[in-house]
């Protein structure tokens, strides 16, 4: 019974380090975040898109 007990919380350790990530920063994963917000002019834009933010 101590064999499966040890087995059981061995295998639930392994699985735990397996499925977390390895060296991920927050800075890594926001990348592109940062280059996806542009701001522009609502003058620039074409009338499909005026109105489709007026409405």
């Amino acid at each position: 019974m101590k064999l499966l007990s040890k087995l059981f919380v061995s295998l639930m350790l392994i699985s735990i380090g397996i499925s977390s990530p390895q060296g991920v920063k927050a800075d890594e994963s926001t990348i592109g975040v940062d280059k996806a917000n542009k701001e522009v002019e609502f003058s620039s834009l074409s009338s499909t898109e005026k109105s489709y933010l007026e409405s």
